[in-house]
């Protein structure tokens, strides 16, 4: 197994490989590799102005200052303040199709909010 921090240029099938083009981000050296996986990754911090928002708001975020969702699996989209939704990379780290799906459901609990004559929220969970 080989770990490298890099950029990389280019990935692709090669037979039944998967060759990288790239560069050693500590050599500098250009890197030609023919691997079996390639995993790109990166690290994700939230913004450390959200942590001061959420305060403000009284929105609960995680140990990583992440927000946290009112239930992961019965209201995944809520916040624990009514009428705040959370979607995407703000919740946590998350691929383009997740966030954008996740954006599509808080708009559509937002417009469910104003579809109302009167705003009716849910009260807040104690914890």
């Amino acid at each position: 197994m080989l770990y490298l921090r890099g950029r990389v240029s280019r990935v692709f099938r090669d037979g039944d490989k998967l060759s990288v083009w790239g560069a050693d981000t500590l050599s500098g050296k250009k890197i030609e590799l023919s691997c079996d996986l390639v995993v790109l990754g990166m690290a994700i911090v939230p913004n450390p102005a959200t942590e001061a928002l959420m305060r403000t708001l009284g929105i609960k975020t995680d140990s990583y200052g992440f927000i946290t969702e009112a239930h992961y699996k019965l209201r995944p989209l809520e916040t624990s303040v009514p009428g705040i939704y959370v979607a995407g990379t703000a919740q946590g780290p998350k691929d383009i199709p997740d966030s954008v799906a996740q954006g599509s459901g808080a708009a559509s609990k937002v417009l469910a909010l104003f579809s109302r004559k009167e705003p009716v929220l849910a009260k807040a969970e104690k914890r």
